[in-house]
């Protein structure tokens, strides 16, 4: 099955595509997500080398944490936030339920002790919830996680002849599995320093109806038909490194739609901060933060040193959104109102086909 081309995201529309989300963060970081204005005022989302977008975090002020005290794993999310290092959460206005998704990057955040960047889609209805974190990490970790969160008893099989991913974690349900989800890790150069020393790279997300893959491609080996941007045809990619297929109880195109697409980079909070400050980010990580940092905490840490941050950003090339037909399954956010699938040329063309009819009956009678 070919897919074609039907939304694209890059410098011409990428910032009318997508709102900035500002309230508390939900996963109690010690962040300040602001606004479109402050943001593009202060540089942390702007438009770069002519055709590239930016979104990156403050990386001068110095903060008053108070006393250097050490936040626990149950301190309530609004206190920890009020000083919080100032950063980007940009939401997609459009929602997606299948389709291929695909993002070029130039360079994501590095692996820095203190945060906790993502790109991943999720169905802010929660009906059911479903969820896909395709890049993702905390502190130095090395090499990215891809992770599920389901509603659903849902279950990703280990199966190394359809997925190339290591580490394999079986049980996406929230309710037995909250924090780390079903998914596999990448090699090392999929996250951090060592994919932006390779230039960068697409990463790709397959929904289907039975099917949700993800594979991660260097930028010397892009596949053709993505570099032409024209028709893409999955199945001559190669394994990706994760591979769920729909079982009883747990079918891909019920569990994930509506599907809003976000980048954000978090501090510290539920992954980065607390317990997981004093341990190793990754086997392949040898110290705890706490340790390399000589901090007690993540967040007295992420206070007192902006310029470790300097190479905390996205810079993105595109996001294109593929399809097998034209799309009655890409949608606006009813969050953000607009038009939706009433929008589409094949609705429009469905409607003058009946208009004609109409007409042509109308003067035959007359006739």
């Amino acid at each position: 099955m070919a897919y074609q081309l039907v939304s694209l995201y890059d410098h011409t529309n990428f910032f009318n595509q997508f709102t900035f989300f500002t309230a508390s963060d939900p996963t109690h970081g010690y962040v300040q997500y602001v606004d479109a204005n402050t943001a593009q005022a202060s540089g942390l989302a702007q438009m770069v080398n002519t055709n590239q977008i930016y979104l990156g975090v403050d990386n001068v002020t110095i903060l008053n944490y108070p006393n250097g005290s050490i936040v626990t794993d149950s301190d309530d999310s609004a206190s920890i936030a009020k000083a919080g290092r100032k950063s980007v959460r940009l939401e997609s206005r459009q929602t997606f339920d299948q389709g291929l998704l695909i993002a070029d990057f130039a360079h994501i955040p590095n692996s820095i002790c203190g945060t906790w960047p993502a790109y991943w889609i999720y169905d802010y209805g929660e009906d059911p919830y479903g969820e896909v974190d395709i890049i993702e990490g905390v502190n130095d970790q090395v090499g990215d996680d891809i992770s599920l969160h389901t509603s659903a008893r849902c279950n990703l099989t280990a199966d190394p002849q359809s997925e190339t991913g290591t580490n394999v974690r079986t049980d996406c349900s929230l309710a037995t599995n909250y924090i780390d989800g079903c998914g596999v890790s990448g090699p090392s150069n999929t996250y951090g320093d060592p994919f932006n020393a390779q230039g960068g790279g697409v990463w790709a997300l397959w929904l289907d109806k039975d099917d949700l893959a993800v594979w991660m491609f260097p930028r010397t080996a892009i596949p053709d038909d993505i570099i032409k941007g024209q028709e893409l045809t999955p199945k001559n990619w190669g394994k990706p490194l994760l591979h769920f297929k729909s079982h009883l109880g747990c079918r891909v195109s019920e569990q994930w739609k509506n599907q809003t697409i976000i980048f954000n980079i978090d501090f510290c909070g539920e992954n980065a901060s607390g317990s997981n400050w004093n341990e190793s980010a990754s086997s392949s990580a040898p110290q705890s933060c706490a340790d390399s940092t000589k901090y007690s905490s993540c967040e007295a840490y992420v206070a007192a040193n902006p310029r470790v941050f300097s190479n905390s950003y996205f810079l993105i090339n595109s996001v294109k959104l593929y399809q097998s037909r034209i799309p009655l399954a890409a949608h606006e956010n009813s969050s953000n109102g607009a038009v939706g699938a009433r929008g589409s040329p094949g609705y429009i063309a469905l409607w003058l086909m009946l208009a004609w009819s109409l007409v042509a009956h109308w003067v035959f009678h007359l006739s």
